[in-house]
């Protein structure tokens, strides 16, 4: 199954909770991991919510004829944020899961992808199994991680209830041409090369040589200011 068909079945889960399902299946198919976690951090309150807080306390009489203490003024100080490394979070909160779901993970090898997004924590994914990882196997999660990263961020915009946009593939192509002035031919291109087809498919596709499409690859790539197809999945994935 081609990395593009992987992340097609993501992104048409109807919510938040059946995408980290098929987050966890994807892994195991493509990782023969044993143990699968994905972990989405909730989002921090809004700014507003951090400043001062004025609290009010009223005494009530407990006895009739008796005056209750005047109200008491205070005001609550938030508590400052403390900068926590992203390994150190998701170590805390896999052992964690580990605990409560009574997992044997010890002497296994394992894989922990931290995403962090806007300056923000939002959550990992870790993989574990008794055999070592490979280095090809490790080279394909970092091919991952962009896809990755959308699908946590979409994770954390939403409830478990909201119904996952079935256009998100689309929406960032769009995107990106919107904001590099692509033409026509230039987004058929790009399109194929996030779905992860060689030149020469997306030539058959377009029913033109694989020169022209070339030509189209470099146009694009200037635009957009980049030299290679990993680089232009990295711009495809800012744009959120």
């Amino acid at each position: 199954m081609r990395l593009y068909e992987y992340w097609k079945e993501i992104s048409e889960c109807n919510t938040s909770d059946e995408m980290m399902i098929k987050i966890k299946e994807m892994m195991h198919k493509l990782f023969d991991a044993e143990y699968v976690i994905v972990f989405s951090s909730p989002p921090l309150p809004p700014q507003k919510e951090a400043a001062p807080a004025d609290m009010r306390v009223e005494f009530v009489p407990t006895r009739e004829n008796v005056d209750a203490p005047p109200p008491v003024h205070k005001q609550i100080e938030p508590e400052e944020h403390r900068y926590i490394p992203p390994e150190q979070i998701s170590r805390e909160v896999l052992n964690e899961f580990v605990r409560l779901g009574g997992m044997e993970i010890e002497g296994h090898d394992e894989i922990i992808l931290n995403f962090v997004a806007g300056g923000r924590y939002i959550g990992f994914i870790s993989l574990h199994r008794k055999k070592k990882f490979t280095r090809i196997e490790k080279r394909r999660m970092s091919m991952l991680k962009p896809y990755l990263l959308i699908a946590m961020r979409l994770i954390g915009c939403m409830s478990l209830k909201e119904e996952m946009p079935n256009y998100a593939f689309e929406y960032l192509i769009n995107n990106l041409v919107v904001k590099y002035n692509l033409t026509p031919a230039e987004e058929f291109v790009l399109k194929g090369l996030v779905k992860g087809l060689d030149l020469r498919e997306i030539a058959l596709e377009r029913k033109t040589s694989i020169h022209a499409i070339r030509k189209i690859v470099r146009s694009i790539y200037k635009k957009v200011g980049i030299q290679r197809r990993a680089e232009l999945l990295t711009k495809v994935f800012q744009i959120i």
